[in-house]
């Protein structure tokens, strides 16, 4: 259910940010400072939800498209790591199960999503300061991926929208045309944020999150999103 709270409410109001080209970075206490350290980069294989919006607005889940967006996502995140001179190395997310090791994993995991939701609600929804201060605990150290400097959290959400959804949207334009009265039919839109922990301590150093009225299945366009919500990865906050 939380993996949802971003899309339904930018949906629910109509309203479609779009921070592309921008830097919308939120930084860590000791981003600079801890910067010149991180040279490993754990990638956790991404977080996908993709929904289809129907006529009335309902969601429903489309986990037929998440497989190719979250493998577009890797790869392009992988690509701007190696840009900004670090080394990407690709970790898969543990799968629960009933041993207690992969449940604790399973927890540090979704402790991770919960600190990357509150930074979303309280930096970018209802907020706007550029300083942050977010620990993950020993999470980042519980998962036992000691072979690397940092984690990288990704989280992509992608709402398309049915033909039903775009008919309304093409009928709200040509009634606004001749009555004046203009409605804003939203019918898609892509979110990636990104969280970067530093391992050893578990302090959030970077956090950034773009999102633009694009479809998730339109490659180019998620390509870009992606490239640019890694633009400010590892440059020093001023």
């Amino acid at each position: 259910m939380r993996r949802n709270i971003r899309a339904s409410l930018i949906l629910a109001t109509g309203i479609f940010i779009s921070i592309v080209g921008c830097n919308n970075s939120r930084y860590g206490l000791h981003h600079d400072e801890r910067l010149p350290s991180i040279q490993r980069v754990g990638i956790i294989a991404p977080s996908v939800k993709v929904f289809s919006l129907h006529t009335g607005g309902v969601q429903e889940e489309r986990p037929d498209m998440e497989p190719e967006v979250r493998q577009r996502a890797l790869a392009v995140i992988r690509e701007e790591v190696r840009r900004c001179k670090r080394e990407p190395v690709l970790l898969d997310a543990p799968a629960a199960t009933t041993q207690p090791t992969e449940n604790t994993n399973t927890r540090q995991l979704a402790l991770l999503a919960a600190v990357s939701e509150s930074i979303v609600i309280h930096h970018y929804l209802y907020g706007k300061e550029r300083t942050v201060d977010y620990s993950t605990g020993d999470a980042a150290k519980a998962l036992g991926w000691d072979t690397v400097d940092a984690l990288l959290c990704v989280d992509v959400q992608g709402v398309v929208p049915t033909a039903g959804r775009k008919f309304l949207q093409g009928t709200a334009i040509v009634m606004g045309v001749l009555t004046g009265v203009h409605i804003a039919i939203p019918t898609k839109q892509a979110t990636v944020a990104l969280m970067l922990v530093e391992r050893r301590s578990g302090e959030v150093l970077w956090f950034n999150t773009a999102m633009k009225e694009i479809k998730v299945s339109d490659e180019h366009d998620f390509r870009d999103l992606c490239k640019n919500a890694c633009k400010y990865m590892f440059k020093p906050s001023k």
